[in-house]
């Protein structure tokens, strides 16, 4: 019988010397839970650590498979739902009235230092385009100091965009990327070197990447996604990776 896992749970029954006849079925299906739970983990699977690597890193990666890391908060009066889909995603919903948000931070708790270098990667997808605001990789301190890629849209469909916020100042810059309802991978790069520089790219796009050397933030920054409706109906956020690194 092909294995449930990870979707549910298999169930065994357990065997007695000199009464149960096991036969090949038996083994067969514990052959196929080894690989279920094989698949799930992938090839050459890598610890899951929550906060430091080592005394000089930082590393944190949460990709949804099972559960979200319990790191994250969930800000907002919005919810999170976690997704039976092969690979692990989490999704997040506002509620139904506008300027409803569900963010996942880590509830204050500095993370990494903006004055070092570091580096964010998500994996998301937008399921509504419309007046709507995502973040869809952010490090955030509050709302006056941070650094994202994001989404603010009206009526009409627009770009994906980048910016850096500090003290309130801003300094944004449009990624040329239009926004659609398919999956994208979003990477920031702080390089604290002499004025400092984030990178910004989408899906790997190097020879797209766009630069951003002011209003860069100082202080602790921690991880943060989600989105906010702008109307009086619910607006969905799906998550498949969440992965920052950096300096102490």
């Amino acid at each position: 019988m092909p294995s449930r896992y990870p979707d549910e749970i298999d169930e065994f029954t357990t065997k007695i010397d000199g009464v149960s006849i096991v036969a090949a079925g038996d083994i067969n299906d514990l052959q196929d839970a080894v690989v279920a739970i094989e698949t799930a983990l992938g090839p050459n699977p890598q610890p899951q650590i929550s906060f430091n690597e080592d005394v000089n890193h930082i590393f944190f990666k949460d990709d949804f498979m099972g559960a979200r890391n319990p790191g994250w908060t969930l800000a907002g009066s919005g919810t999170y739902t976690q997704n039976s889909e092969f690979g692990g995603t989490g999704t997040l919903t506002t509620g139904s009235t506008s300027d409803d948000e569900a963010f996942l931070r880590f509830d204050g708790k500095g993370f990494v230092q903006a004055g070092h270098w570091c580096e964010a990667v998500t994996r998301a997808r937008l399921e509504d385009l419309t007046e709507v605001h995502a973040v869809l990789l952010g490090l955030y301190q509050d709302p006056d100091n941070l650094i994202e890629v994001y989404y603010e849209a009206a009526s009409t469909p627009g770009n994906f965009k980048f910016r850096c916020r500090s003290g309130g100042v801003e300094t944004s810059e449009d990624s040329n990327v239009a926004a659609d309802t398919e999956d994208h991978v979003f990477r920031l790069h702080l390089e604290p070197w002499g004025p400092g520089v984030v990178r910004f790219n989408i899906d790997f796009n190097h020879e797209g990447e766009v630069f951003i050397e002011d209003n860069i933030p100082s202080g602790l920054l921690e991880p943060n996604v989600g989105l906010a409706t702008r109307e009086n109906a619910a607006k969905e956020l799906t998550v498949a990776l969440f992965l920052l690194k950096g300096h102490r």
